[in-house]
């Protein structure tokens, strides 16, 4: 992904992973986790981090000018 300061930018998507099966797709931007406004990589790292193994986190995602909250 591209930090910006709105948010991550999803430039790639590995197929078979809990992003794709949670239907971020590529040019998303992600501009919260869990409550945490984010604008860089290291910042998602820091939310997702503190998960247990399987844990979902919500994501707030920009995409193309409409907020959506997804379940990853």
């Amino acid at each position: 992904g591209i930090s910006s300061p709105k948010g991550v930018s999803v430039t790639t998507i590995g197929i078979g992973s809990r992003a794709a099966k949670g239907k971020i797709a590529k040019g998303d931007l992600i501009v919260g986790v869990d409550g945490v406004t984010v604008t860089t990589i290291q910042q998602i790292k820091s939310v997702l981090v503190k998960k247990q193994p399987g844990e979902s986190a919500q994501f707030i995602i920009d995409r193309k000018g409409k907020i959506q909250n997804l379940a990853i």
